[in-house]
This record gives C-alpha cells, structure tokens and sequence, in this order.
C-alpha cells in the first residue's frame, strides 16, 4: 500500500480555528449598507381560498419600504423538477398548507416588518383539507392542485417478472412498515439577502448547499438571465440536504429588493423554521418478498406511498432515490417497485440526508430479519448469501464497481460481540440488532451532468489558492480538498486556502448532495494539483540536474528518490520555477461520463458513478414498564473507499449515527390539522450529550480505481441503517416486532403492556417477552 504524506491523517478542519474563535462570516454577520429587513405574512389555514388581501394599513406604517402580494411578482411556478412546477413565490388564489406565503414586507427593521403583518387583511374561504395521504387518495377527497387526483406522479421499476418468480418461492413475506416526518434541525435557520442592482444585476448572500442550482432556479422563478444573478455562499451552520433547493424566502427578498432599490434581508426565526419549513418526507411501504427454503431472494415487491406535503419541492428525486434503493440493495432476479407521490395540506417534505434511502431501508432491513428468523438462518448469513459484491450487475443494469459490504457486515459482528448476543441475564430485556444499506458515493447522474472544474494558483511566496465550486456547510469538504493538493503539491496545509463559493468567479459544480463532493470535487482538484506537480518536479530536476522521471516530493521537499538532501524544498522550488518568468497554476476537470444506456426514467443503468456501503449493529436495553429504550451500543462498518482524512470521516459517521437515532427513537414533527404542536427545541426531542452511547466507527476501505486515491463519500451512509438495526434489537429484547416509526416510549409502553396477557395460539402462558411468539 501505498505511504502518503497527507490522504489518510486525522486532520484537523481548516476552517475549525475559523469558526471556534468567531472569525467565520455567517449571514447574520454580515453588515451590508441600507439593509432592510422582510417578513412574511403566512395562511394560517391548511387549505384555503384567497378572496381578498388589504395591504393598505401596512404600507402606511412608518418605517416600511414595501409591500407585496402574488400581482407584484412574475406569478411563475416552481419545483425542483420544472416539468412538475406547482408553487408560486406568494400565493394567488389559494393556499394549501398552514405556513404557505401570502404577502411579504420590507422594513427598516424586523421589528417594524413584523408590525406591518399585523395590519394587512386577507380574507378566506376556508376549503376541506386532507392531512395524510390516505385521506388525500380518497375518491372523494378535495384536490390540492389543479388535476384528477392527488398523486402528484409515480414511479415504477420492474425488472423480470415478480408474478412469476413469487409461484416459484418456498416461502412469501407480506409486511406493513410506516415512517415518519423530521425535521433538520440546523443550528442556523434558513435566510438570505438580496440586493438587486439599478442595472438589473442580482446579487444574493445565501447558505444553500448548491450555488449554481439557486442560479438557475432564481432566474427561473424571476424570469431573467442566470448571468445577471450572482451568488455568494456564506459559512453555513448544517445543512442535510435542507439548503439543496431554494427557498421561497430567496426569491421573494429578491422582488422586495427589486420594489425598494435596498438590499433585502430574511431570517427564519427559530419558530418559523420549525412550523414552516420542509421536513423528511414521511412513507408507508408494503413489502412482498419471496424466498426459496435457502434464504435464497427470488421475487422482491414494493408498494410506496409517500407524503409529498402540500408542494413537490425534492419529493419526485427522493421517491425515484428509494426505488433504486431498493433494487440495488439485495440480488433477486424478479424485482418490482411502485411508488406514489400524494400531495397533502401539510408541510412539504425535502431532501434530507439518506434521501429517501432511510425510509425504505427501513422497511427492507425489518423484513429481513422477519424472514431470516421463520427460515431458522442467522440474519448475517443471509445477507451475506444475497447481497451484490464487486464487479456483479445488477437486473436494472448498474454495475457495483467496488463493494467492501460482506467485510463491513464480517467487521461490524467482529467488532460488535454479536455471537454473545443471546447471552442474557434473567429479567434483562437486552437485544442486539443488525442492517446494512447501499447508497450512492459519488453524486447521481440523473441530471445528465456530473462534472466539475477547480482553478489553482500558486503565488511567489508559496500560499496556493484554490477556486472550486465547493459546498462547505460543515461536512469537512474544504479541508479534503486541500489535503488533496497537499499531497500533490507538498505545500503544507497551512498554505492552502480554498475559496468560498461565488458564482461570478468560481468554477462550476452542482453542489453538496448525494454524497458526491470528495469523489467529484476530490478528483477535479487533484486533476489540477497533478498539473502543478509536474511543473515542479521538472523545475527541480532542472536545478539538481536530474529526470523529472527520478524525482518525488516527500516531506516538503522535491528530490531524487532515495536521496532527500539532493533535491530543493518546496518553497524554493516555487520561488526557482517564478525565476524563470513562468506562471504557476494548475486547472483540474473531471467528468463523469454518463452511460448510454443509462434511463432514469425507467432506473435502467448506472445512475450512480460508485457506490458506498454500511452495517450497523445496535445493542438496546428495553424497559417493559416504562417502554424507555436505551441504546447502550452502535457499531458502524463503512465503506468509503481510502479515507481522506480519518478525523473527518470519523466525526461524520458519529453524527449520522446521532442523527439515525434520533430518527429512531426521539424524533417526530407533531401536527393538529396541519398545524405543527412542537415547534420548539423544549417539545421536539433531538439527542443531546446525554443521549450519546458508545459509538464504533471502523473504514473498510474497498479501494474504488476511479475515486481520488480510491476515495468516495461517506456523509448520509451511516444514517441509513441505524433505525432498522434498532427495532431488530428491540425485537430481540422483547419479542414484539415494531413496523412503525418512532420507537417513542409511550408506543413501546402501550404494545408491551396489551401482549403481556395474551397467550400464543397453542393456548399456553406466556412465560417472558423473549418467547418470540409476539410479533405484529
């Protein structure tokens, strides 16, 4: 194997000392002159029409700047897919959830702003509404939008024929699984700022995940060039696929900055982020699995209903995500999936790490153990017998080009005690569950482009400047990148700066999703660092008299292999080479090139460029009177290729095995009639310090040829599989199988309370919860 210098190191964050000492620029720090502040006047009913709106009190009202409904702007839908556009900026006619944008205001503070609201008039019809989807497919039910039904599409893969291969099975598995809404939970709220130059010129401060996308997406729903629009990334306080598509707050602070000729700040309050903002989306999946008596797959079902909310938003991208999902999890010659997107009064969902992959993972990973547990198979071995490895295609036609899943499965029950799992003390409601999932590691390619460019410069004095379309928003990518051109250029990490995103003048690149920024950006940036490397080694080998052919740069020298007192520094190599009267720069590109045989309309071909796997094994402790449980272990294997930098890599698999707990266990956005009940931290219940258990995070590193030093993502992976191998240890613990997302106490207390007195159907008492004659 090879040695590196600075890929594999447990680096510690180039932008940490940044941020820990307050030197970091976030939005609200910024101090832009002649800022005003906007608010947003919102429906307070799930769905209603608009028949009238006096804005006149308002306008009158000292200290405001304007004010806006629906006639003020260019009334031009959006959604993240443009065929599927079915929301305006501020609503026309009608209203379709509580929280829905009906009239904005600008003001010279937010104080003023949120005075004005108070006096603006609109009147409503108020209309039925529907609040989950099974209401919403109703025949009788009231349409949302303007069509025949409430399915807002679908989505269907059928590879072999799932009839036929289910009258070949031994044995079919028919189970009902549900997931739930959650919200991110950033540390810093949605907002923006916008200043719309006399010259028609957009210029917006924004914490989103994709600069360019926003771009495209403003000009767009503002009817005018994306060249006229610049966007200036800030540092960002999270994100989790909340900031990957723009928010209505962006265009509306355009047009009032447009109206008042002053740039336009809008700030979510912590309130408002809670009870307006988009969520996980929520599904119900019915699986149909059959088996031969082996464990062997043969036929695979799906039937999905997910909760769109009131608007499209991310929901056709993370219903079509969980289809391929699905197909490209387990070997089965016949395969089927068929998904409904329904529109509900409720808030839309968005994307969310996992995107879509931790619903249905879920529900497959449950049924697994259902179905190794009546075949009488360990439920490692039968994941072992089915899933894909290296090499292998799969029925829809992607190729899995490196798999380390079977050694990520082999290290998680090493490393976990999982063959000590049924060692029990009497009356100790203990269990240890397990999952696996697969999920892209280098970013989709649905969008026909998966390319990026990075521009580096080094100066006289040494420092190297990096311009790349980069998404920082806590994840670590700036400093993966600059170990990167460390490794390939010897400068010292300490010299490397990697520019804040700004559309004007850096390259462009799609942004932070899907985990694809350590193989897209990793490989452009180490494209371009290659270029400078050459350069130096031929002016050192210049100046020692050598063959560039014989020359390595190790430890902050370029000298000849094996001898490193015959060689210059780095330093001086740079300072040598601008001797010469030549520029030193390096431009990187890589480009995914997209398949021909790809579809995504039909999931047919490598939608994904590489794929990263996880296992996790939890180990619980259930409380029968209370219904309290306890995660006393998580045991994370992933496969992310050559790590980077090991302390990154670390402390993403740690928070996303946090958050996949909090997804379990603590998390659930309530609602009364589309109205959100716990819209603050004290109500909505996120893992805190003193919920954090032992956590073990091991890297297999299945070296991926076409990766950067054979790297991929590992950001959404670990998050994936943590609430499945949760309910299979509580089903351990206790016996009772819980289908239904979250594990809350009063859910646990209430099912274990309502078995504790029935008897199995051979009539016998039960002795313990252990009997496993209790599931559900």
């Amino acid at each position: 194997m090879k040695e590196f210098s600075f890929i594999g190191k447990p680096v510690e964050r180039v932008d940490g000392r940044d941020k820990a000492t307050g030197d970091a620029k976030f939005l609200r720090d910024l101090e832009i002159p002649g800022l005003l502040y906007g608010k947003i006047l919102r429906s307070p009913y799930p769905h209603a029409r608009i028949l009238s709106i006096d804005t006149e009190r308002a306008k009158k009202l000292s200290g405001v700047r304007s004010v806006i409904t629906a006639a003020e702007t260019p009334q031009i839908k959006f959604s993240y897919v443009p065929h599927l556009a079915d929301k305006l900026p501020l609503a026309k006619d009608k209203v379709r959830f509580v929280g829905d944008e009906v009239v904005a205001v600008a003001a010279l503070d937010e104080d003023t702003a949120e005075e004005a609201l108070k006096l603006i008039d609109v009147a409503y019809e108020e209309l039925p509404a529907v609040f989950s989807p099974e209401e919403a497919l109703a025949r009788e039910a009231p349409r949302i939008h303007d069509g025949e039904t409430n399915v807002a599409m679908r989505v269907s893969r059928n590879y072999g024929n799932v009839e036929e291969g289910f009258a070949h099975c031994d044995e079919i598995f028919e189970d009902r699984f549900s997931t739930h809404r959650v919200t991110h939970c950033c540390l810093e709220t949605r907002g923006c700022i916008a200043s719309f130059s006399r010259s028609g010129q957009l210029t917006i401060w924004s914490t989103t995940q994709t600069p360019y996308a926003l771009r495209n997406e403003l000009a767009r729903i503002l009817g005018i060039p994306s060249s006229q629009i610049r966007v200036l990334k800030t540092h960002v306080g999270g994100g989790f696929g909340s900031r990957l598509v723009m928010d209505m707050i962006e265009p509306i602070a355009s047009l009032l900055s447009k109206q008042t000729g002053r740039p336009v700040a809008i700030f979510n309050t912590r309130k408002e982020e809670f009870e307006y903002s988009s969520v996980r989306y929520p599904f119900t999946v019915e699986l149909k699995t059959g088996v031969s008596k082996d464990g062997t797959l043969v036929a695979r079902k799906a039937h999905v209903i997910m909760d769109n909310g009131a608007y499209n938003e991310k929901g056709p991208s993370t219903l079509a995500n969980a289809a391929m999902s699905f197909v490209y999890l387990y070997r089965a010659p016949h395969v089927q999936f068929e998904g409904s997107l329904v529109y509900t009064n409720t808030l839309h969902g968005a994307a969310f790490r996992g995107f879509g992959n931790p619903q249905i993972t879920f529900a497959m990973e449950c049924q697994m153990d259902i179905i190794a547990e009546r075949l009488g198979i360990d439920p490692v071995e039968i994941r072992l017998k089915n899933i894909f490895r290296s090499g292998e295609r799969t029925d829809s036609g992607a190729v899995i080009q490196s798999a380390g899943l079977s050694e990520c499965i082999e290290q998680a029950v090493r490393q976990s005690g999982w063959n000590r799992r049924e060692a029990k003390k009497d009356g100790q409601h203990v269990g240890t569950g397990m999952a696996i999932m697969i999920h892209s590691g280098g970013g989709v390619r649905v969008y026909k482009y998966n390319a990026a460019e990075a521009f580096i410069k080094v100066h006289e004095d040494g420092k190297v400047n990096v311009l790349v379309g980069v998404s920082e928003h806590g994840q670590g990518a700036t400093t993966v990148l600059a170990q990167i051109v460390a490794e390939e250029t010897g400068v010292p990490l300490c010299d490397i700066s990697i520019s804040d995103t700004d559309t004007e003048t850096n390259p462009m690149d799609l942004g932070a999703y899907a985990s694809r920024t350590t193989y897209i950006l990793g490989n452009t940036v180490q494209s371009g660092a290659r270029e400078i490397r050459e350069q130096l080694i031929e002016t050192a080998a210049l100046a020692v008299e050598a063959s560039p052919r014989d020359m390595e740069i190790k430890d902050g020298m370029i000298c000849v292999k094996g001898s490193p007192k015959h060689g210059l520094s780095v330093k001086e190599t740079i300072r040598a080479h601008y001797a010469k009267g030549l520029p030193l720069s390096g431009r990187g590109r890589f480009v995914d090139p997209i398949p021909p045989d790809m579809n995504p309309a039909t999931g047919y071909g490598d939608i994904c460029p590489v794929y990263s796997f996880s296992c996790v094994v939890a180990t619980v402790e259930v409380n029968p009177k209370t219904g309290d449980v306890k995660v006393l272990s998580l045991v994370s294997a992933n496969d992310l290729g050559q790590v980077i930098n090991r302390l990154g890599a670390e402390g993403q698999v740690e928070g996303a095995l946090l958050q996949g707990l909090g997804f379990a266990v603590l998390e659930e956005v309530l609602h009364d009639r589309g109205k959100v009940l716990n819209g603050n931290f004290l109500d909505y219940k996120i893992p805190t310090s003193l919920d954090v258990c032992p956590m073990k995070t091991i890297m297999v590193e299945a070296n991926e040829a076409t990766g950067p030093y054979g790297a991929k993502g590992v950001g959404e992976a670990a998050l994936v599989p943590v609430a499945p191998a949760i309910a299979n240890a509580i089903y351990d613990a206790v016996g009772i199988r819980f289908k239904d997302l979250p594990f809350k106490k009063e859910r646990i207390y209430e099912r274990v309370s309502s078995f504790k007195n029935k008897t199995p159907k051979d009539g016998a008492p039960i002795a313990g919860l252990e009997e496993r004659t209790l599931t559900e």
